[in-house]
């Protein structure tokens, strides 16, 4: 085991691919994050296997499709039967370490003083929310400093306004954000000698957005792009996308502009925070010796096509995720893999690099051969699901040049991404993009297919 690398996980919540300055934003102050990024191999299209936080975890986690998981939506626990990937680096004499949001269970209602089922991790510290719940963080913020509690709290889940942002009142060692650093700094040091994996898990940039002040001022408001979208845009959408534009057509450019202030802050403020963890690293002499990798569970509208936050829309500004890995020696500097991928490939490719066995219901496949320039037979398309309580049921299928969703009402969208990549036009109507469309149905039914389960055989007929 001293040969294989140790593992630092960094996830990001709502965080959107081009919410990286490495990713082309001009805007965005992300210098830690983006040199990571140009020193190891760069995912330029990584997307996400569901709108949403928990399902979402619940593929990067288990390697698995949400059809396979069953964690179809927020609030569903992640079955106790599923392989995580702590639990596969576990079994190979990995030490494991969960530090901040994991979210594999739902946190309303659930008692944050009791011992939780650790998935696999031998170290659990967990906070998926910033100072709602008597959780682990809270109790730190306490033990420093009790005048504090107050400070850092956040509104309950559900309560929140869609603009609701301030600046932290608190200094900033005592914010979520930091407090996940500085987790993860304590358990490096304590298991330095052995092989180990750290999660850090960052709420950062999810709303509410309370960064530090002065990550506000790195971002005067009238210098934010303004979102992109067109009047009547949505009229031919499936009916879950109508709601959005009666919510939000009244916003102000001036509205939309100071939010993105915000939620730029709070990303620079995650790249602040990682800088520490590396300067760790770099002081124990383990950074070349640690693979890095940072990724987001799903993004935010920020205001694109009249929405904010998240949602079974599927648009690429919520599914398309910042995803790099840095590993010297292993891994190539200044790599960018252009090929579609998804984070089911999340699991399998550490287990790769890892020199760990793979479980055998894994659903994703590891991304060495793309880094290696090894293409043949890449699956080439991204699969989303997304079932709702209400019934509402939604699965997306992406390729190079289409997308299409199909709801279970039988709404259609079709988008053709060679002449149209910011989705404005729904084609599935269009004579001309007939056969398209029935391709991509085809497409979809045969990808649900190749992803079931394998049942156990419980008896011949």
């Amino acid at each position: 085991m001293k040969d294989c690398p140790n593992i630092v996980m960094f996830t990001t919540d709502h965080q959107r691919y081009d919410c990286l300055g490495i990713n082309g934003n001009p805007v965005i102050q992300t210098p830690t994050l983006d040199r990571l990024a140009s020193e190891g191999v760069n995912f330029a299209r990584m997307y996400g296997q569901n709108p949403v936080c928990m399902p979402s975890r619940a593929s990067i986690f288990t390697g698995r499709y949400v059809s396979n998981h069953g964690v179809r939506i927020n609030g569903i626990p992640l079955p106790h039967s599923e392989i995580t990937l702590p639990a596969a680096l576990g079994a190979a004499g990995y030490h494991t370490g969960q530090l901040g949001k994991v979210h594999f269970t739902p946190h309303s209602g659930r008692d944050h003083e009791a011992p939780h089922h650790h998935y696999g991790f031998d170290t659990l510290v967990l906070s998926d929310e910033p100072g709602c719940y008597p959780d682990a963080y809270v109790k730190w913020v306490e033990s420093r400093d009790p005048a504090m509690r107050e400070k850092i709290r956040v509104p309950m889940p559900g309560t929140r306004k869609a603009f609701e942002h301030w600046t932290l009142e608190a200094p900033e060692e005592f914010s979520h954000a930091a407090w996940v650093a500085t987790q993860t700094i304590e358990y490096i040091r304590e298991h330095k000698d052995e092989p180990f994996f750290a999660h850090a898990g960052f709420y950062n940039p999810h709303p509410p957005l309370n960064p530090p002040k002065h990550y506000v001022d790195m971002y005067p408001i009238e210098d934010m792009p303004l979102p992109m979208r067109r009047e009547g845009e949505l009229d031919d959408k499936p009916r879950h996308f109508q709601g959005a534009y009666k919510r939000f057509a009244s916003t102000t450019d001036a509205q939309w502009q100071e939010h993105k202030a915000y939620f730029y802050a709070m990303v620079s403020q995650v790249d602040a925070q990682v800088k520490r963890v590396v300067a760790c690293l770099e002081e124990l002499e383990l950074l070349d010796r640690t693979l890095i990798l940072l990724m987001s569970d799903h993004g935010d509208m920020l205001g694109d096509h009249w929405h904010t936050g998240k949602g079974p829309t599927n648009y690429d500004g919520i599914i398309h995720l910042p995803c790099f890995m840095r590993l010297p020696g292993a891994l190539p500097a200044g790599k960018v893999v252009e090929d579609l991928v998804e984070t089911v490939d999340i699991m399998p490719t550490l287990l790769d690099i890892a020199g760990a066995p793979c479980p055998e219901r894994v659903k994703g496949e590891s991304l060495m051969p793309l880094i290696r320039g090894e293409r043949d037979g890449w699956r080439g398309e991204v699969l989303v699901e997304h079932k709702a309580p209400d019934g509402l049921s939604v699965k997306t299928l992406r390729t190079d040049d289409y997308k299409y969703t199909r709801v279970h009402t039988g709404e259609e969208l079709l988008v053709d991404l060679r002449d149209d990549p910011d989705e404005f036009v729904n084609r599935a109507a269009d004579p001309a993009c007939a056969g398209a469309l029935q391709e991509m149905r085809e497409r979809l039914l045969a990808c649900m297919m190749r992803i079931e389960d394998d049942l156990e055989r419980t008896s011949v007929y």
